[in-house]
């Protein structure tokens, strides 16, 4: 049995979270493969690809399936509260509030996001996180958690900048998405 069949087999088996409450980083670790050369990121997380390049130079980012394999939390889809997740990427305020509001039309709606949406509907519900990838890492689990306690059927996510630890809080949402719309 190579270590590859005991990840596997263990990522099968795992049915108990423990929650050992709020953290200051908030997202899982970053796994970096040093048996490629150069090493590579299998799952971004708090210390970024920025980080390590200043420390040990050049190093690639898994993007195939085969790569992401290697690491568990990257194989399935992961992250997702019972309501339906739609992550929006890239768009302007307007046309936020108006996706919120067109989904208001199917039943209740959370939103979780940087830019504030003046939305006066019982079943809307608004948690606003900062606008910086440390505010969205330390607080989008427990916003996805809250929200989905209030039974919503859609729940909004406002996408943030791809950079640093920003692409480690992207990956995770877009693992919890159920649909992405990225408009650039």
């Amino acid at each position: 049995t190579t270590a590859a069949h005991v990840l596997e087999d263990l990522d099968e088996r795992i049915d108990l979270i423990l929650d050992g409450g709020a953290t200051s980083i908030g997202i899982e670790s970053t796994v970096l493969d040093v048996t490629t050369d150069p090493p590579m990121i299998l799952r971004p997380g708090a210390i970024t690809r920025e980080m390590l390049t200043e420390i040990i130079g050049s190093v690639e980012q898994a993007t195939s399936g085969e790569e992401l394999r290697r690491s568990p939390g990257t194989r399935h889809r992961h992250y997702s509260p019972r309501a339906l997740v739609l992550l929006i990427e890239h768009d302007t305020p307007e046309s936020i509030e108006r996706i919120c509001r067109e989904k208001l039309k199917e039943g209740a709606v959370g939103f979780i996001g940087h830019t504030p949406v003046a939305i006066d509907d019982p079943k809307f519900f608004f948690i606003e996180l900062g606008s910086i990838a440390d505010d969205y890492a330390r607080g989008i689990y427990g916003a996805l958690r809250e929200l989905d306690q209030k039974n919503p059927r859609v729940i909004v996510v406002e996408g943030i900048i791809e950079h640093g630890k920003g692409a480690a809080v992207m990956d995770r949402l877009r693992r919890a998405a159920s649909e992405v719309i990225a408009i650039s």
